[in-house]
């Protein structure tokens, strides 16, 4: 089985590693039938998705379990979210197939959205800055890694919020690019330093046949989930 849970506020000051305790804790005590390994020291069949960096909170975090006899998906969320802290929460379950990916294979993709603001310029003004500077690369940055690899980001759109207090940043980027390396390069690239900002991950995507698929979706998980939306063609290529 395939869940989709948030993370917010508080809970994105936990590691990862408090963040799966939290959570096989609560599929204990709401008595989900987990499946467990063999040996000496036998724990539940558990695998999560990429790891999201201490102080990020996300729309879209995943994980897999197997289970020991079927259980209905709505009353796995329902009876799982009553186990859990008030700022995690699973939002959609699927059946995975049986020859169904790993997440680790299947995630290709992330989205973030990005708020920041500076002290010494209105929300306007960045705006403006952000647009001018970042069309001289064609919003797509090329993030070093520390061994040497490159990868990618698209800036997909920069607005301000409603009430005009931030410039919002939307990106899609390769899975290992990190995403404090990509704010630190779009600060560099305008020439700003933000003076606050939040970072939530909006997505996480698997690519099929040139086209971002969601993690949930039919073809993904091998299953009966059916679709779960797709981005349009144009923003899969992050080179163009």
């Amino acid at each position: 089985m395939r869940i989709k849970f948030c993370k917010s506020n508080q809970a994105r000051w936990l590691s990862h590693l408090d963040i799966a305790r939290n959570i096989e804790r609560g599929l204990r005590r709401a008595k989900i039938p987990l499946a467990y390994s063999q040996g000496f020291s036998p724990h539940p069949k558990m695998s999560f998705g990429p790891v999201l960096p201490v102080g990020v909170s996300s729309e879209a975090e995943y994980f897999d379990i197997r289970l020991r006899s079927p259980i209905n998906v709505d009353e796995l969320k329902k009876t799982v979210n009553l186990n859990l802290p008030v700022d995690l929460r699973i939002r959609k379950t699927v059946d995975l197939g049986e020859n169904s990916s790993s997440l680790g294979k299947s995630v290709k993709m992330c989205s973030y959205k990005i708020l920041c603001s500076s002290n010494i310029l209105t929300t306007d003004n960045l705006l403006k800055l952000a647009n001018n500077k970042l069309c001289l690369t064609n919003h797509l940055i090329t993030i070093n890694s520390k061994n040497g690899k490159k990868w990618k980001c698209r800036i997909v759109s920069l607005s301000r919020t409603k009430n005009n207090q931030h410039l919002v940043i939307d990106i899609l980027t390769q899975i290992y690019a990190r995403v404090f390396d990509v704010l630190s390069e779009i600060e560099h690239l305008i020439g700003v330093s933000f003076d606050e900002f939040s970072i939530k991950r909006t997505e996480q995507y698997s690519v099929l046949n040139g086209e971002l698929i969601s993690l949930t979706d039919h073809q993904i998980v091998g299953g009966n989930s059916g679709s779960d939306g797709r981005k349009r063609k144009n923003d899969i290529n992050i080179d163009q």
